[in-house]
Order: structure tokens, then sequence, then C-alpha cells
């Protein structure tokens, strides 16, 4: 098994309010902590764009990195109060009005990392 450096972009579907997007991705980040995920980083401002995720992954295969790299991060993207396409919505009790809107998930890449030696 092999460690690999994995690279995610995230959109968040809203795009107001800077302080609250920053927190939740500051969530994720902590979520990313509590799943063991190995050095998760994040980078890039939340200002309507893409902000990049990397983390490692142990993995034998790429296919392998991208759904370990990818469920990780959204497994924790639901943690934080988001959703992401393709996974069962949180139930609103007003009817979805105030469902937040899903957050994109895109890999980007990976690359194998040297072991120590």
């Amino acid at each position: 098994m092999a460690r690999w450096r994995v690279s995610i972009d995230v959109t968040r579907g809203e795009t107001g309010d800077v302080y609250a997007l920053r927190e939740f991705y500051e969530k994720v980040m902590d979520n990313l902590a509590l799943l063991d995920v190995a050095s998760p980083s994040l980078c890039g401002e939340p200002i309507g764009g893409p902000v990049a995720f990397n983390l490692q992954v142990d993995a034998t295969s790429l296919d392998e990195v991208v759904s370990r790299g990818i469920g990780a991060l959204r497994a924790a993207i639901h943690a934080s109060g988001g959703v992401t396409p393709d996974w069962p919505l949180p139930p609103a009790g007003d009817g979805g009005a105030s469902a937040p809107r899903p957050v994109s998930v895109r890999f980007v890449g990976a690359r194998q990392e040297l072991a120590a030696s």
C-alpha cells in the first residue's frame, strides 16, 4: 500500500456570507481530523469559487485513492452540515425551503508520495 497526496476542489452552493463559508470549511477540516485523515490542508478563499482540499490517502491503486479521498471529504462535508450531490438530503422542517444547496466535489489529481528513507 502506498501513500498518495490527493487534491479535491470543493465549491459550496451559497456564495453570500464569506464568514459563514469560512466557518463551514473550518468545520470540514475539523471533521477530517476526526476521521483520522492524514495531513489535511485547505487552499483558497471561499468567495464564490472552489477551494482545494489536499489530504493523504493510503491506497493500492488510483481508483482506490479517488474513492477514499472523495469519500472521506464527502463524509466530513455532511458531518459539517453540508450536502453533496447523490447523497440523501437532511430533512428540513419547513418542507425543504431552508435545506442547504449541494456542495460540488471534484477530484483534481493525486500523486504518489515517496517513502521516507
